[in-house]
């Protein structure tokens, strides 16, 4: 199964829904950067909403930047 993203519409636009399947994405962060459970399911979140927002984007220039900082 592949990753989606999927956008819906209803009441004439006013409401608005997105599906995101990042299994594979999710599991491909795990396996590169070696994660815990806990690290993955934090780290897999991430990474959908980042997804999310990239699909959102309406200009070609566009850009997202994520970064994420250790306390200790």
């Amino acid at each position: 199964m592949t990753d989606k993203i999927i956008r819906f519409l209803a009441y004439d636009g006013r409401i608005s829904l997105i599906c995101a399947n990042t299994t594979n994405l999710v599991e491909d962060a795990r396996i590169t950067h070696d994660l815990s459970p806990v690290a993955t399911a934090a780290f897999g979140r991430l990474l959908t909403m980042a997804s999310i927002i990239g699909v959102e984007m309406k200009e070609k220039e566009d850009k997202l930047t994520i970064r994420v900082k250790r306390k200790w």
